[in-house]
């Protein structure tokens, strides 16, 4: 029995273009590895929590929300205790 561990990474892009073109119609991170905690918050610039998810799969379409600039803050805990933090901001432009 060989078990093989993958390194775990994230990938955070910061533009979304919801026009459902199928290209970058969702914001959502880019990983490897696995995961046994993961949150991501996304807030308009006045602070106000626009979505939530802690499903590591999901993501934010923009959904009614205008062009613009949104701010994220993302955490995960892959499976070898690496942790992982991220605060930024995401462009919508369609």
């Amino acid at each position: 029995y060989v078990e093989v561990l993958y390194p775990s990474s994230i990938e955070v892009f910061n533009i979304t273009t919801p026009n459902a073109d199928g290209l970058n119609d969702v914001f959502r991170v880019k990983y490897t590895g696995e995961f046994t905690a993961f949150s991501m918050l996304i807030y308009n610039r006045w602070g106000q929590l626009l979505y939530e998810t802690h499903d590591i799969n999901s993501g934010w379409d923009a959904r009614d929300c205008p062009d613009g600039v949104y701010y994220y803050i993302i955490k995960a805990t892959a499976t070898d205790a690496k942790t992982y933090d991220f605060t930024g901001y995401v462009h919508v432009q369609r």
